[in-house]
């Protein structure tokens, strides 16, 4: 799902949508979480980088760990390192239903990283 050209920090709408694509998630919730319970091969509830790149490298994808990386920046709200299935089924939604004329960096930013001090 995630996957793409990195923009200013954000992951390219049109690459998000083809990484959608390729895994095949429907619009159901239902279909979202079929998805997420594949990509999760310990089914430990929770998807790991390593889950989640092996997934996306299955469906045909480059997934590169920068890549990852990113996009657990944006979705992992907690910051434990894995997608939980709440998170994932929001970062999906907000992608699936973008509007063609908005632009992603509206909807799916980085957060604010504090700054640096110094000294």
């Amino acid at each position: 799902m995630v996957v793409g050209t990195l923009v200013g920090g954000v992951v390219a709408k049109r690459e998000w949508e083809k990484s959608i694509e390729a895994l095949h998630i429907g619009n159901t919730k239902k279909e979202i979480e079929k998805v997420f319970d594949q990509l999760d091969v310990d089914k430990s509830g929770s998807l790991s980088k390593k889950e989640l790149q092996a997934g996306l490298r299955a469906a045909g994808l480059k997934a590169y760990d920068y890549q990852i990386n990113e996009l657990f920046s944006m979705a992992d709200q907690d910051g434990n390192g894995e997608l939980s299935k709440a998170e994932w089924d929001e970062i999906v939604l907000k992608i699936k239903h973008i509007s063609p004329d908005k632009d992603f960096h509206d909807v799916v930013q980085r957060p604010a990283k504090p700054p640096k001090q110094t000294k």
